[in-house]
Formats: structure tokens, sequence, C-alpha cells
């Protein structure tokens, strides 16, 4: 799923744009003779199968694991074309300010990828949590006038032309993009609008800023009080039979005679919507478009998350976000000069340093005498 050989597009238009290892290119392809409203699913696939056989294919780049023993090598990435497909875009996007605190960015979607750690300056270990932001695009852009909310819906991954419905056909056409495997809608401000087609990257977020994580958790079925809820339990022995892992009590006789809404008691546990908030962002893997988010993320590997700036910090970092999003340097020296990897270093105060209050006597010096 985040790394095939042929990316299939299905396009209206007379000019198509194939993603390779270097490049973009454009060539004609075969035009529907019938609106595509008239036409069926099988003819939609049809005329994506004839503009396929067109395309020149280009095998992406392979990242080759390191083993020697017989065992089939495995690609584990892709490379980034971020910068390929934006180049028409950035000639006209400028970057803004924020108007005030209110201004809302979009956010990015990509898959969990898993954990690592790595050690900071101060030599502490960082836990951090892999997320790929695999192809996300600007797929809609809804506006307050036409749709009711300034919304921008982005697409990360990719689906299959026979897996689609004719709707979701029709819309991946009307602006001319790939099919996307998930979708994802962020509510921004008027003035952080995005063209349809755009790629957003890693680079949306900076080193160090805080942003909010959601995704779907690990489904656990059904639990008792005790995984679930962290009870202690009954008593293991004196009398207390088949009850050492039960809840005890949940309510009284004749007053208040119920059990009260919400009460803790055993039932299904996970697989659902969660966020967690205020997640740092520790490092920027440019070329393989990774995202690393120190602690955890909820959900298994492979995971839809959804990653926004956080809504609790804004007073304190709004200020030093790029609006509407990352846009490269104009001059091409600057930007081959920019770093493809970015990490968090760590806090400027050591987190190991005993801290010493300035009336506080150090242990084992006498103060001079006045």
């Amino acid at each position: 799923m985040l790394s095939q050989i042929i990316k299939r597009r299905l396009l209206q238009n007379t000019q198509v744009i194939v993603y390779n290892q270097s490049l973009f290119f454009s060539q004609h392809i075969v035009q529907p003779t019938m609106k595509l409203e008239d036409m069926t699913m099988t003819q939609i696939r049809e005329l994506g199968h004839k503009n396929l056989a067109q395309q020149k294919i280009i095998d992406y780049q392979r990242f080759i694991n390191p083993n020697v023993h017989g065992i089939t090598n495995k690609k584990t990435s892709f490379t980034s074309f971020e910068d390929q497909v934006n180049a028409n875009f950035n000639k006209n996007l400028i970057k803004t300010a924020p108007a005030n605190r209110e201004s809302r960015r979009v956010g990015l979607i990509g898959y969990k990828m898993g954990m690592t750690h790595f050690w900071n300056k101060w030599g502490a270990l960082v836990p951090c949590t892999v997320i790929q932001i695999d192809r996300c695009q600007v797929t809609q852009v809804k506006t307050l006038e036409k749709d009711g909310v300034n919304a921008i819906q982005v697409g990360c991954g990719e689906e299959r032309m026979k897996n689609l419905k004719k709707p979701q056909a029709g819309h991946y056409l009307k602006h001319n993009l790939p099919p996307k495997g998930d979708l994802a809608e962020f509510p921004v401000t008027d003035e952080n609008f995005l063209p349809p087609g755009y790629m957003l990257g890693p680079r949306h977020f900076k080193i160090g800023q805080l942003v909010d994580v959601k995704s779907v958790s690990i489904g656990k079925g059904f639990q008792g009080v005790m995984k679930r809820w962290n009870f202690s339990g009954q008593n293991a022995s004196h009398g207390n039979s088949v009850s050492h892992r039960h809840a005890g009590s949940i309510g009284n006789r004749e007053y208040p005679g119920k059990v009260f809404k919400g009460k803790k008691m055993a039932g299904h546990l996970g697989n659902i919507n969660c966020t967690i908030q205020n997640q740092m962002v520790v490092k920027i893997d440019v070329d393989r478009s990774l995202l690393y988010i120190q602690g955890n993320v909820p959900g298994p590997i492979s995971a839809l998350v959804r990653i926004r700036d956080a809504v609790k910090m804004v007073d304190k970092q709004y200020l030093n976000l790029e609006y509407p999003t990352w846009l490269p340097p104009t001059n091409e020296a600057e930007y081959k000069a920019l770093p493809r990897q970015l990490v968090w270093d760590g806090t400027v105060i050591d987190p190991y340093e005993d801290y010493i209050h300035e009336n506080d006597v150090v242990s084992g010096k006498d103060q001079e005498d006045d």
C-alpha cells in the first residue's frame, strides 16, 4: 500500500501527470466519447486501462533491506514527490501571517509505521512513533458560501480503480487526482486555503511543535473491571469465593434503588476514536516523508492517523507556524542547502542537572564570611 510500482491514473483532461523517481511528464490520453455521468463503471474502468497503457512505467527507488540470509528483500519505504508535485503550485502561493489566534491551518493524515527511539544531546532517551505522510494531497476545498463551512479535505495512500464506486471516481476526476485510500477533513480559516492537488509533507509541522494526534485505538474486546478500569480486585482468600476479580457492589437497596449512569463496569474496551493532545514533533525525514512524534499514538500499525496543530497551545505557538503551509525558498541554492532531516535536540535546560535555588546552600562548601 505504501510503495507501488505503478500509479494508476484515470483523468478526463488532455494531460496526465505520472509519478516517477525524479521527474514528471505529460502526454495525451484517450478521451471519453460520452459524458462521465452517462458512463457505466465498466466503461470508466476500460477507459482507465487504455490510458494506463499509454503511460510510461518507471520503478520507484527501492530501499534494500540489508539481510545476509537468503530471504527476499522487501521495500520498506518510498521516495517523496512533494517537491515535484508542488512545483507549479508554489509559483502562486505566498506565505501569510496569521490574522489572529483564531487562524486555523489544515492538518495531515498518514499511517502509523511503528515506534522507535533516539537520544538527544543530553543523553536522554526519547521514545517516538513513526508516521508516514503517504502522498497526502488536497482533494477538495469547501467554502462557507458554497458548502456552509470553510474546510479542506485531504487524502492519502492509494486505491485501485476497480474498488471505487462511480461517485468516488467522479470526485477524483473532477480535481484531476489519483484515487486515495483514505480521506479526512479539517476546518480552516479562509486565508489558509490551498489549491486542490497540493501535496502536503512532514515539513508542514515544525520541530518542537505540539500537535494533537487522533486515531482509532486497538480493540481489546470484552474486558473486566480490573483491566478496563484498573480496579484492585477483592481478597484472594479469607472467605472470598469466585469473586476475586469482580467489581463488588454497584449500588444500594432502597436508596437510590438503581445503578447510576456511567458506573464503571465490565464491557467493551478499545476500538474507539482517541485523541492524544500536546504531542511533540521530534524528527522529520523529508525524503521518506516520515514524521516522528514523541510518545505513543493510538491504534495498531498501519492505522490511519490524523494530525493537527494543538488546539490548547494556540497562544504559545501560533505565531511561529508556517501559513498556509511550509513553502520552499525561491532561491534554488537556498533550497538545495536545506537539510533533508530535522531532529529535535532537546530542551535548553539539562534535565539531569539538579535545580539549585539562589537561596540554597551548596553542600560541602562553606559560605565566605562577610
